[in-house]
């Protein structure tokens, strides 16, 4: 749990950190935690974008009738125009998938694109995505899990009774009883007024390079959110470098979701006494 706290505080650090992925079996509590993070930061629940969700609903519509009659393109945005909002698409390996891909690309973009009978619009988009996924169900496409850049993996819990409080935390009626966590929301508000300013080392550059290179992983989007999670890890640590520490995270959560290839780790050989 406490890399997933910690990699969705990075998300919300980061502007340019757009997407954040978390795997794991039904029962793990993974909504759960995307909605206590949200209302701690918010004081509400993340926004969810369930399983049968209406392209209309998640994009926008176009009113094709005003259009025609008056000429004037009036557009009604989907749930990706809520400014500022946690989105939590739940199962998104199991959305169609150029729903997901749309969703991701329009993210990542900061823009959302409409049309329909030959028109066309786009609106901005200022959401960050936190999406689950059961690998077991249906596994994530390797271009659509790139979009993510980040991903975590909670593991079921074998205690049951924790269990049962992760489903009654997860309970929408529980709205109520939710408080912001000045603290945590404090730390955010920091670490976003230095991140800008936060150096990389050439040394951790080349070790993020070496890394995607080694675990075969393709494009440069896994480096680049690497060395963003480098970043806004240190300035919620409330310094101006990175450190190892931040490396180790960000490598941790940048690039195995990404790897194309496994990679044996070699072990050292015991001391002869």
């Amino acid at each position: 749990m406490d890399d997933a706290i910690r990699a969705m505080t990075c998300l919300m650090i980061d502007p340019e950190l757009h997407g954040m992925l978390i795997k794991g079996p039904s029962g793990s509590g993974k909504s759960s935690l995307i909605h206590s993070f949200s209302g701690a930061i918010t004081g509400k629940r993340a926004r969810v974008s369930p399983l049968n969700i209406t392209d209309e609903q998640l994009f926008g519509c176009i009113n094709i009738e005003k259009a025609l009659t008056t000429g004037t393109i009036e557009l009604e945005k989907g749930i990706l125009g809520e400014d500022g909002q946690i989105i939590l698409v739940d199962d998104v390996n199991l959305l169609p998938r150029n729903t997901s891909l749309q969703i991701m690309e329009s993210v990542q973009r900061g823009t959302v694109s409409v049309e329909r009978e030959g028109l066309s619009t786009t609106y901005r988009c200022n959401m960050k995505v936190v999406a689950t996924a059961n690998d077991r169900e249906q596994p994530l496409s390797p271009s659509l899990s790139d979009l993510f850049d980040i991903c975590v993996i909670i593991p079921r819990d074998p205690d049951r009774y924790k269990r049962v409080d992760v489903m009654n935390a997860s309970s929408p009626d529980k709205d109520q009883d939710i408080q912001i966590d000045g603290d945590l929301l404090g730390r955010i508000e920091d670490a976003k007024r230095i991140v800008e300013k936060v150096m990389i080392p050439d040394e951790v550059l080349k070790a993020i390079v070496d890394t995607c290179d080694r675990f075969g992983v393709q494009g440069m989007r896994g480096a680049i959110s690497a060395a963003r999670v480098c970043r806004a890890s240190a300035s919620l640590d409330g310094r101006e470098t990175v450190n190892e520490d931040d490396l180790t995270f960000a490598l941790k959560v940048c690039i195995p979701h990404r790897r194309s290839r496994l990679v044996k780790v070699k072990e050292e050989p015991e001391d002869k006494v």
